[in-house]
């Protein structure tokens, strides 16, 4: 790319944070709940274009945490992939090594963090960067092939990892998705 992204063009303007609880077997991914962390940054503009990067630190365990009592919860990851995939999307995808992130503070259900992100692999540019925000609730997801849409079987399957109260399911594309106080019958 002829023109770098600098780390003083990353304003946070948004961002969320959801859950999903996946397997893979056939690919090496046992059943577990991880935790997406995404922050959206204001348009920056290039020759060529526009583009409205974000951070997303993916894949993250938080064994016994539940939605609504994430604070203090933290966690670090010093290999792209081991298991915590972290990358800033700028026209592309750039990946990171590490990644040191910790929730400090949870005022409702939207999450206060703070992250350090490190280990420039793919050349964006920007050796480390650090950021403190919010980030409000996007739900979990349950994508298991097992339960597929049906909401009550998805439910009592999340309920195994975490907390369900005051979340709602409804069937979304090929999964079921838990948001705070939506019904079953909601959106699509």
């Amino acid at each position: 790319m002829s023109e770098s992204l600098r780390s003083d063009e990353l304003n946070p303007v948004d961002g969320s944070w959801t859950g999903l609880l996946f397997e893979n077997p056939a690919a090496g991914y046992p059943l577990a709940l991880t935790w997406t962390f995404t922050i959206d940054f204001a348009s920056v503009s290039r020759d060529f274009g526009s583009v409205s990067p974000n951070l997303s630190i993916d894949w993250v365990p938080l064994p016994d945490s539940t939605w609504h009592s994430m604070n203090g919860r933290q966690v670090a990851g010093k290999i792209f992939g081991e298991p915590i995939e972290t990358s800033i999307y700028f026209f592309e995808h750039y990946r990171y090594d590490s990644v040191e992130l910790a929730v400090i503070g949870q005022p409702t259900e939207s999450i206060d963090i703070r992250a350090t992100v490190a280990g420039d692999i793919d050349g964006l540019g920007i050796a480390e960067l650090s950021i403190e925000t919010a980030l409000s609730f996007g739900g979990i997801y349950v994508q298991l092939d097992e339960v597929g849409t049906n909401v009550e079987a998805a439910e009592s399957r999340l309920a195994e990892y975490t907390d369900t109260s005051r979340l709602r399911g409804h069937a979304r594309d090929q999964n079921v998705i838990f948001e705070v106080g939506n019904s079953q019958s909601g959106r699509r």
